[in-house]
């Protein structure tokens, strides 16, 4: 994705390990930059989370896509959460992903038109960029930091179960072990499920970590569910 994106990757490294250590502070970039917009204010009732995830289906996510991409891409953020002069803007690392992504797509048009196939791009790529990719984009974030107790570190998290087709639609590569994650960032994900196993035996996590039960089911414990609970 990097090069398609024109992304740098350290940049966007920087901004993901202060998400982990700040994580549902004003340090946090991801929370500071959410605080103030309505749409993310919880809790909703279910009708609500549901109408809005189905407006950035239908394009509605279209301005923010580009916000995000401005922010997170063109922009440094140090690990205190502010914005800051990007030095990693002007360096030639990022000059080279540039680059990079010019060529990249520089190379798809051309192979595009020589193949006369701009609808497969347009449609397998371009309308799924402005329409599913930010549904699902703010639909993961919910998971995994909204609707939460916040009261200690076994909380301002969580871990949820999937069915097998949320889990391959909003939980690929054991995302759904997010708390675990968030303990214990250095741990792959493939290994995730197994250093879930070893912290189950530990009694303290078993009582305070927050566990939901499926995502966009009307189970009193999933995620759709806990966005419409007013925390304190």
């Amino acid at each position: 994705m990097a090069p398609q994106l024109s992304i740098h990757v350290l940049s966007f490294g920087l901004i993901v390990l202060s998400v982990i250590i700040y994580v549902g502070s004003d340090k946090d970039p991801n929370w500071a930059r959410k605080r103030d917009l309505p749409d993310w204010h919880f809790p909703k009732k279910k009708q609500e989370t549901i109408s809005i995830l189905i407006k950035d289906l239908m394009g509605n996510g279209f301005l923010r896509i580009f916000y995000f991409m401005q922010r997170y891409f063109d922009n440094q953020t140090n690990l205190n959460g502010k914005n800051t002069k990007p030095e990693i803007k002007k360096s030639k690392n990022n000059k080279r992903s540039k680059l990079v992504a010019l060529c990249f797509y520089s190379g798809v048009f051309t192979l595009l038109t020589l193949t006369h196939q701009w609808h497969l791009f347009i449609y397998l790529w371009l309308i799924p960029f402005f329409t599913v990719l930010p549904m699902l984009l703010r639909l993961r974030q919910l998971n995994e930091h909204y609707g939460l107790e916040r009261q200690h570190d076994f909380n301002m998290s969580r871990n949820y179960t999937c069915r097998w087709f949320e889990k391959f639609l909003f939980a690929p590569h054991n995302v759904h072990y997010h708390l675990d994650h968030h303990l214990f960032m250095s741990v792959p994900f493939y290994q995730l499920p197994k250093l879930n196993q070893i912290l189950k035996k530990h009694p303290e996590f078993n009582s305070l970590a927050h566990e939901s039960v499926g995502v966009l089911s009307n189970h009193p414990k999933s995620i759709l569910s806990e966005l419409a609970v007013q925390r304190s």
